[in-house]
């Protein structure tokens, strides 16, 4: 074996660096077909047959006129020669022994047939030869064989007929996992030559990707399945583009004068009706494009794997959501008469308990590995970028109701909610609320118990953003927070996670321990700020929200001379937060009570301006007071009072001084704050 690599090596390199124009009856073709062909050794070498068959297909590929002449005689000798070798092959016995030569003989056949005219009445056999050559130890050499033969052998109508059936056949005799894939695999690949004779195969490919459905995959397999409805999708689309575009040609002629435009116009309408009516040239049927869209989702869902590195997981997760935004535009699959049917996603927020002890111990806080899903944040939902520095631990450590993730389901449970993230972004369809009774009860539970990883609620903040947008929440002096009663339970929750983090963060001494629940809170709050009715949820958790800020005030404004490091960045963070915090009440002075402002929110603003020793905080405090002095004239009952306004100049005026060697940028702003 080593020889028939070093040989077929140096055959490959000679043929790419030099060109024979001479044909000679000593050359290498001359040698190999009178010389070692006749070998006795031979007939009873299976090595030496398989470095035969490569090396031949080096010639037949390289260096063809040595091999065929072209002349006026149907077969050279040569490449009758090549022929008879490889032709045992198409009935040779699969036993473990000659695999490689198999397949090896079957590849110099797909090259023959590819070059010449020849065996063109054993392509079919060929094909299907190869075609459940499903063999892991085979695989690179069957697929390059099969995609050298299948260009060359399609060439009309008959030969497509003749795929048709010899595919058709072998999906209906080759129930195996491993068969299934190779034979998906072939159609993916060849997709343009499929396109003719897709309505002949689609039931058969719908019975093997439902069948794999039910299977434990591997990830490769997952996406193959993935590609193979993205490009029935594809399939779809190019179809209702070729039917738009026959009937807008055949309409053109239709008011070209000098026509019979009466008759004309009555046969191209036939034509069209026909061409509609005909299974080739028409889109598929309903029921399929339901059970290809219930496929993909389920698949979308597992197309990623745990074991999988950063940026790949990644590139994984892009992919995947783009065919499933694809499949579901409305122009494609996803129009209004789409019909879910997802009471499968249930399991993926279901508790893995054959994984959570290994995670415990593999994987960082909330059962995360650190290098799945959202790592880089695929879809934000607020403006945090922040990761959490603790976990809960101590006296707190139950506050939150965490449970522990397997990392296999934590990574399933990240793409399940980016997978319906996509659904209520894209999809049209009515029956999206009939199906998030499947979720509900676990997206609640993820809410109530995961608020501590900060991943996950990433994920589910972008999902509730998603949903808000579709189904907006109820203004806060309606009882219900939505008139949908299926989305009741999640809006309830999210809103009850909110006010409980920000009411426990403000009564609670211990704040390093509830941090990342905050941050999550924020997240979920960020999100439910949508454009078309963005203070549903604010305005419910305002009181919660100053009195939050109130407190964060407090301890970020107040020196401590025994912070250390760790400390610091906590208060950075916290610094983030309080900013967001000044922004939503900002937004929202006109539902804060008279009272609420006077003691809390006006004193708080002058402390920050008395203490503060961050720019990034003093200046939100500055842009803040520009705002809320200069509101309109509708909206000046709840402006500051005149007596309100002199002390916040006079703190401004006190404070200049301590920023104008530090931060020059700061001291303009605030000279711009009191002249404007």
């Amino acid at each position: 074996m080593v020889s028939s690599y070093i040989n077929c090596c140096s055959f490959h390199i000679e043929f790419h660096n030099y060109i024979f124009f001479i044909f000679l009856d000593y050359d290498l073709v001359h040698l190999f077909t009178s010389v070692l062909l006749e070998d006795p050794a031979v007939q009873t070498c299976t090595e030496l047959r398989v470095m035969y068959y490569q090396m031949a297909s080096l010639f037949v590929y390289h260096t063809p006129n040595y091999v065929h002449m072209g002349s006026a005689c149907d077969q050279s000798y040569r490449l009758r020669k090549f022929t008879e070798f490889a032709r045992p092959c198409l009935t040779s016995s699969l036993t473990a022994v000659d695999l490689q030569e198999k397949y090896t003989g079957l590849q110099l056949l797909s090259h023959l047939i590819a070059k010449f005219n020849v065996l063109r009445t054993a392509t079919v056999q060929v094909f299907q030869c190869l075609a459940k050559g499903a063999h892991t130890e085979t695989k690179k050499i069957v697929n390059p064989a099969l995609d050298i033969l299948i260009p060359a052998w399609i060439q009309g109508p008959e030969d497509q007929k003749a795929l048709a059936l010899a595919t058709k056949k072998i999906m209906l005799e080759d129930h195996g996992i491993q068969s299934c894939v190779h034979i998906l695999g072939i159609i993916v690949r060849h997709s343009d030559l499929y396109y003719p004779i897709r309505h002949q195969i689609l039931p058969h490919i719908i019975l093997i990707i439902s069948r794999l459905s039910v299977q434990q995959l591997p990830l490769e397999q997952r996406r193959l399945a993935l590609d193979m409805i993205y490009t029935t999708a594809q399939w779809d689309v190019r179809c209702r583009r070729e039917i738009t575009e026959n009937y807008s040609k055949e309409i053109t002629d239709d008011l070209n004068p000098g026509d019979n435009n009466n008759s004309s116009l009555t046969e191209n309408l036939n034509i069209q009706t026909s061409a509609k009516t005909e299974p080739t040239n028409s889109p598929i049927d309903k029921p399929q494009r339901d059970q290809l869209v219930n496929l993909l989702i389920r698949f979308a869902c597992q197309a990623i794997d745990a074991s999988q590195s950063g940026s790949l997981s990644e590139q994984s997760v892009s992919r995947t959501l783009a065919q499933l935004e694809f499949a579901l535009r409305s122009d494609v699959w996803g129009g209004e008469t789409c019909e879910l049917r997802l009471a499968f996603i249930d399991r993926y927020f279901s508790p893995d308990d054959s994984s959570s002890s290994h995670s415990m111990s593999s994987t960082p806080s909330g059962g995360v590995p650190a290098n799945s899903l959202n790592t880089h944040g695929i879809h934000m939902s607020g403006t945090s970028n922040t990761t959490p520095t603790s976990t809960p631990s101590g006296p707190h450590a139950n506050a939150s109701s965490t449970s522990a993730l397997g990392a296999t389901q934590a990574t399933s449970l990240l793409m399940t909610l980016e997978v319906l993230r996509v659904l209520f972004s894209t999809l049209e369809s009515p029956t999206l609320l009939i199906n998030v009774k499947h979720f509900s009860v676990g997206l609640c539970n993820v809410l109530t118990r995961q608020l501590t990883n900060v991943r996950l609620i990433r994920s589910c903040a972008g999902l509730i953003r998603a949903m808000l947008e579709r189904y907006p929440a109820e203004a806060s002096h309606r009882q219900k927070v939505t008139a949908y009663p299926e989305l009741y339970d999640i809006y309830s929750t999210v809103l009850k996670a909110i006010q409980d983090s920000f009411t426990m963060f403000s009564e609670n001494v211990s704040k390093a321990t509830l941090l990342t629940r905050l941050q999550s809170a924020f997240l979920l709050f960020t999100s439910t700020q949508v454009q078309s009715n963005p203070h549903a949820f604010v305005d419910r958790c305002i009181v919660q929200l100053v009195k939050l800020v109130n407190r964060l005030i407090q301890d970020l404004v107040t020196p401590n001379c025994n912070s250390n490091a760790q400390e610091s960045g906590t208060s950075a963070q916290l610094t983030d937060l309080l900013i967001m915090g000044l922004e939503m009440i900002k937004s929202r002075l006109n539902v804060v009570s008279h009272e609420m402002r006077k003691t809390i929110f006006g004193p708080d603003l002058c402390l920050i301006m008395d203490r503060a020793r961050d720019p990034r905080l003093f200046c939100a405090v500055l842009q803040v007071l520009r705002d809320w002095i200069n509101v309109p004239k509708s909206e000046e009952h709840f402006a500051p009072t005149a007596r309100e306004k002199v002390n916040f100049f006079y703190r401004l005026w006190q404070a200049y001084p301590r920023w104008i060697d530090n931060s020059p940028d700061v001291a303009r702003e605030i000279l711009e704050c009191v002249y404007d």
